[in-house]
């Protein structure tokens, strides 16, 4: 590859063979896999956010302490987005050049790095529970009838 970077695909690595291999960057193209990999990242990019598809959940790879790259396309997560951009944990790119730059900042201040995750994940705290609140709803909903 042009960058120097040794690049493989998890489709090419044999189940259960993959301790060994040896790369600096690892594309998940399979499924299922995503929120197990996060935790041996650095930084994640959101790919499913190059395509106009509704964007793809950065929740996970923040939970895991890792800051996120995603693409302009994150309609179904714009709330998350917002956050996320305004936090510092998380920065919506148009381009690869936007990409390696943010990539390259994160390389080269880890500390500030650490601190922005951590900052993020705090302003997503209140938005926690969606799900029990829900179901909350629902409940006393089916309760009246």
């Amino acid at each position: 590859m042009q960058s120097g970077w040794q690049i493989l695909l998890r489709s090419q690595l044999p189940a259960g063979k993959g301790r060994g291999a040896k790369m600096d960057v690892l594309i998940l193209d399979t499924i299922g896999e995503l929120a197990r990999f996060y935790s041996l990242g650095e930084f994640a990019f959101v790919g499913g956010s190059l395509v106009p598809l509704g964007g793809h959940n950065p929740l996970e790879a923040v939970q895991r302490g890792l800051p996120v790259v995603f693409g302009p396309h994150m309609e179904n997560f714009r709330d998350i987005a917002a956050i996320l951009t305004e936090s510092g944990g998380g920065f919506q790119i148009s381009d690869e050049n936007k990409l390696f730059e943010q990539l390259r900042a994160w390389l080269t201040e880890p500390a500030a790095t650490k601190e922005q995750v951590q900052k993020a994940q705090r302003d997503l705290q209140p938005h926690q529970g969606a799900m029990a609140r829900n179901l909350a709803i629902i409940k006393s909903l089916l309760g009246k009838r």
